[in-house]
């Protein structure tokens, strides 16, 4: 969860990559850690425009969490990005 929150730390303050780094290093310690999955999803989707790494993500987050509560709200996502590339 450190890892995790230190990215969404970065991430509020628009240090893009070292949001990355932190969401990455969570996924390299938790690979099934569904919330970082997310925030490197949306990270990668609305700050970094690199809509395939989003669309891969936000399916592994579904995937750890199919019955998410926003669920909808992220296939929506899912299908933006993928109109991307």
């Amino acid at each position: 969860r450190y890892y995790n929150n230190l990215g969404e730390i970065y991430r509020r303050k628009k240090k893009f990559k070292k949001a990355e780094i932190y969401f990455k290093k969570a996924l390299s310690l938790y690979p099934q850690y569904a919330l970082a999955h997310y925030n490197l999803g949306v990270l990668f989707d609305q700050a970094l425009d690199k809509p395939e790494l989003a669309v891969y993500h936000y399916k592994k987050y579904l995937e750890l969490c199919p019955s998410a509560s926003d669920k909808e709200k992220v296939r929506k996502w899912i299908e933006e990005a993928e109109r991307r590339f």
